[in-house]
């Protein structure tokens, strides 16, 4: 008899060091400009669903010019390099799809910024277990970190840490494989929003800041607007036409 043992199903992620990157200050800039403490019809963290803990403070951060429903933050200063740091960010997932895939039908993908938002945890607070349905990849930018989550007693506390399926089960031997992520300053991780994640909470004085983004399918620019109506559709299931919200999300 032989045998041989595999690894199946591996999961693709990269760090990036960005700390000395134009994008990186622009994007440092625009969140010390953002309130620290946000109103509750502002703050993306009271949202019924969301998975951040209630007590953290969660800002989206506006990407495109058109009208939104849900409040994002913009002003002057970000408007004027929001089109570079979109660029730059889009730069960072063709080195991440370069670095991991050879297959020409992966490399074609046109993977466009969909979203940003910041998220403000102090002392308690967390990011409970979630993936990014709307996705393809995801990513989250390490911006504030207290100093003592990176004594190796407090592991893990502030740490990000993805998990395959978040289910633990020793009686079928479904087990549990998660990957510690320690969250640096300067560094930006790229994962497929597919892969499950959380934050675990922390003790301590300070604020862990970071930027999450999402980048999906260039859906909206590659579409021209419905003749009729002016609005972006796409077909769906019983060929029922679906309108497509501000990030390329199906409503």
């Amino acid at each position: 008899m032989e045998a041989r043992a595999l690894s199946i199903f591996e999961t693709k992620i990269a760090d990036f060091k960005i700390e000395d990157e134009p994008f990186y200050s622009d994007i440092c800039s625009v969140v010390n400009r953002i309130p620290e403490q946000l109103d509750d019809d502002k703050n993306m963290a009271k949202v019924l669903g969301n998975t951040s803990s209630v007590s953290a403070n969660q800002c989206r951060i506006k990407l495109h010019s058109n009208p939104t429903k849900d409040y994002e933050y913009e002003d002057d200063q970000w408007i004027s390099v929001r089109e570079e740091v979109k660029s730059a960010l889009n730069s960072a997932v063709r080195i991440y799809l370069e670095m991991h895939y050879t297959e020409k039908w992966i490399l074609k993908k046109d993977l466009q910024l969909q979203d940003l938002w910041v998220v403000r945890y102090k002392e308690g607070d967390y990011q409970s277990y979630h993936t990014h349905p709307y996705a393809v990849l995801s990513g989250v930018m390490f911006l504030e970190v207290p100093s003592q989550i990176h004594q190796t007693k407090n592991f893990p506390d502030g740490y990000l840490v993805y998990l395959n399926d978040g289910v633990y089960d020793e009686t079928t031997l479904r087990l549990n494989k998660c990957y510690f992520v320690k969250p640096d300053v300067g560094t930006l991780v790229i994962a497929p929003a597919s892969v499950g994640h959380m934050v675990y909470p922390y003790k301590g004085p300070g604020t862990r800041t970071i930027v999450s983004m999402n980048w999906s399918e260039n859906i909206l620019w590659n579409f021209p607007p419905d003749k009729g109506t002016g609005k972006f559709t796409v077909s769906g299931p019983n060929s029922k036409l679906y309108e497509l919200n501000e990030i390329g999300q199906a409503k």
